[in-house]
């Protein structure tokens, strides 16, 4: 039984339900963030997930950033195509 991420510090879970549903229900979460046409979209969600989400992000016009994974989660950040990607100094030494 995992912890969903609805907002920043708030969660939820379904003690009597799968990891499939879990995972139905991060799905559902991101795609009406993305459908309200949020410019940036931060969470945790099963790596299960991420082929899914890459698809409908791609549909519905949002970059998606993957993180490490750990214990079966990913970090990831969706960002609107119409948002200009951020640009990071890196240093060379």
């Amino acid at each position: 039984m995992r912890h969903i991420q609805l907002e920043e510090d708030l969660r939820i879970r379904f003690p009597s339900r799968g990891a499939e549903f879990d995972e139905g229900v991060e799905i559902g979460i991101l795609a009406a963030l993305m459908a309200a046409g949020l410019p940036e979209i931060s969470r945790t969600v099963a790596s299960g997930t991420i082929e899914q989400l890459r698809c409908l992000a791609s549909g519905l016009g949002y970059r998606i950033v993957v993180s490490g994974e750990i214990r079966g989660q990913v970090d990831v950040t969706l960002q609107s195509s119409a948002m200009r990607p951020k640009l990071r100094l890196v240093s060379g030494s």
